[in-house]
């Protein structure tokens, strides 16, 4: 399985750069494919056409950085999975912290977006995280179990773990504490999937301050599927770096 890239632009962007994005990474993806890393880059809603067109022929995917927990409604300014998935999509974000805190989206609206998500034919990409003097273990596995349907596809599903005081602080995880929450993670999904083999299908990434300086330390490791990457990804050298450091091989 190959290692998850996703970037997640948040509130930054343009068409210009996205254009010139798009044209940087065609310079550097002449030095060499990546084989082991699927990147993904999740933009701003009003971007998400343009950047399919532009991405995606670049085996980019694409991606929103939330959905709607209803099919459709009235819900002015909301954007529908099926919608996103419509543009080009292939994954939507759901459970950011910066949702969560700032919109006062809860467990039970976020497991209501996994289905939204998953009936529309994305991935849905699961973020959990602890704040500052919380339990990392005990509120991570909470929080997932919380957060998934009562039914879900284990092959639509990925978990981001984020430590919320690692958001945009310049402050990371060790990897021993990031595969020790990984393994928290883990026995929930195999609890809910009743298969350990089923829970393999379901990659499980770090976010928080992630740079191209100090990714390759996640990517070694073989209990941490991939990144989600915040500011690092706005930058397409960094970004692409980022995908250099996955190990060429079956880790």
């Amino acid at each position: 399985m190959r290692k998850l890239i996703l970037g997640n632009w948040k509130m930054h962007g343009s068409l210009q750069h996205l254009e010139t994005f798009q044209k940087t990474l065609i310079h550097l993806q002449t030095t060499g494919p990546v084989p082991y890393a699927q990147l993904g880059l999740a933009v701003p809603a009003p971007y998400l056409l343009a950047a399919s067109a532009l991405l995606r022929p670049l085996d980019i995917w694409i991606g929103g950085q939330t959905c709607d927990h209803e099919a459709e409604g009235a819900r002015t300014g909301n954007v529908s999975a099926a919608m996103l998935a419509d543009v080009g999509a292939s994954f939507v974000i759901v459970g950011h912290s910066e949702r969560r805190s700032q919109h006062h989206e809860d467990n039970q609206d976020i497991a209501a977006q996994v289905q939204q998500a998953q009936a529309a034919g994305l991935l849905a990409v699961v973020c959990v995280g602890e704040g500052l003097n919380q339990a990392a273990e005990a509120f991570v596995a909470a929080q997932l179990q919380a957060s998934l349907p009562q039914k879900f596809d284990a092959n639509r599903l990925v978990i981001a773990y984020e430590p919320v005081w690692a958001i945009g602080t310049g402050q990371q995880a060790t990897l021993g504490h990031v595969e020790m929450v990984c393994g928290a993670l883990r026995q929930v999904l195999q609890s809910r999937l009743l298969s350990v083999d089923a829970s393999e299908l379901v990659p499980i990434l770090y976010g928080g301050s992630v740079t191209s300086a100090t990714a390759n330390l996640f990517l070694a490791s073989p209990h941490v599927g991939g990144v989600l990457v915040g500011k690092a990804s706005f930058n397409p050298g960094g970004f692409w770096h980022i995908s250099q450091s996955v190990p060429a091989g079956p880790i």
